[in-house]
C-alpha cells in the first residue's frame, strides 16, 4: 500500500497454470475496482473505497510484518495494521475504526492455492451504515473469466450469473473460464465465506463484469451498527484454482476449512 493509494489491496493474483492475472487493477466499465480489497463507501461521511480525493477517506497501512515460517511449511503468513482516516475539512480528522489483518497463503497443490484472511475492525466511535454497495471484502476479476466477456459467475448452490447469485446467500462465489489466448486452460478465483461473518447473514453482491462481495451492507433493511469499543471479526478464504469449481472441489475445501 502506497501513501498515494486509496486502500491496500492484492493485485495481481495470477492463474496457477497460465500465469495470467485472475484479478484486475483497473478495467471498464468501473476502472477504480482494484484486485482483492477491503473498503467501504459511504462510512460516516467518508469514502474508503471508490475514486475521489484521499482527504475524503483513505485506508492507510501502518504496519506490515512477515511472520516466521516453519521448515517445510508450504505457507507464507503476514499481518497488517491499517487506519481509516477522513479529513473532514474543518481541521478535524475522523477515524471511524482501525483494522488488523492476518493473511496466510497456502500452496495446497499445483492446481489449488488459497489465502486465508482474518480481519478485525475495532470501532473508535459508534458505527452506523445505512447501505453501502460494493463493500466490504471484495474482488474484481479479470475480464476474460467474467460473464460479460465469456466467463462464468457461479456460487456454491450451482446458480450462475448475476441473476442467480445477486442477493443470495452462499458458502462461496467466484468466477472461472477459459483464459484469453489460452482457451484450453480453465482457471478461476473464488471467495469462501465463513458462517459467522456478519452474524451469518451474507447475501452476495455480484456483477456480470467481474465484481463480487460477500456482504449484507447493500441489502440491510435497518442500518447496520457497531458500538464504540466493539469489534467486527471476519474470516474469508480466497481460492485460486485450475479447472472448474467442481474440479477444484471448492465444496470440500470450504467444508474442511469451517470444520
Amino acid at each position: 500500500s502506497h501513501a498515494s493509494q486509496k486502500y491496500p489491496y492484492f493485485s495481481p493474483l495470477c492463474g496457477l497454470r497460465s500465469g495470467l492475472p485472475l484479478t484486475t487493477e483497473t478495467a471498464l466499465p468501473y476502472p477504480h475496482h482494484r484486485g482483492l480489497w477491503l473498503g467501504c463507501d459511504p462510512l460516516h461521511g467518508g469514502n474508503y473505497w471508490s475514486d475521489g480525493p484521499l482527504a475524503e477517506g483513505q485506508i492507510r497501512s501502518t504496519t506490515l510484518d512477515l511472520l516466521p515460517a516453519r521448515p517445510d511449511d508450504p505457507t507464507v503468513e503476514f499481518s497488517q495494521t491499517c487506519q481509516w482516516i477522513h479529513d473532514r475539512g474543518d481541521g478535524e480528522i475522523e477515524m471511524p475504526w482501525t483494522d488488523q489483518r492476518r493473511f496466510r497463503i497456502t500452496v495446497a497443490s499445483d492446481r489449488v492455492w488459497w489465502i486465508d484472511c482474518e480481519l478485525r475492525l475495532s470501532a473508535l466511535r459508534d458505527i452506523r451504515i445505512s447501505g453501502a454497495k460494493h463493500s466490504f471484502f471484495a474482488l474484481r476479476a479479470a475480464s476474460d473469466i467474467s460473464p460479460s466477456y465469456g466467463g462464468v459467475l457461479m456460487n456454491s448452490e450451482g446458480a450462475v450469473g448475476a441473476a442467480g447469485t445477486y442477493g443470495k446467500p452462499a458458502a462461496w462465489c467466484g468466477f472461472h473460464g477459459p483464459r484469453r489466448h489460452h482457451p484450453e486452460i480453465i482457471e478461476g478465483i473464488a471467495i469462501l465465506d465463513y458462517p459467522t461473518n456478519f452474524g451469518g447473514d451474507c447475501p452476495w453482491f455480484t456483477r456480470e463484469y467481474g465484481h463480487l462481495s460477500p456482504s449484507p451492507l447493500n441489502f440491510v433493511k435497518q442500518p447496520w451498527t457497531l458500538e464504540e469499543g466493539g469489534a467486527l471479526e471476519l474470516k474469508y478464504r480466497v481460492v485460486l484454482h485450475v479447472g472448474t469449481p467442481a474440479e477444484a472441489q471448492l465444496d470440500a475445501i470450504h467444508s474442511e476449512w469451517v470444520a
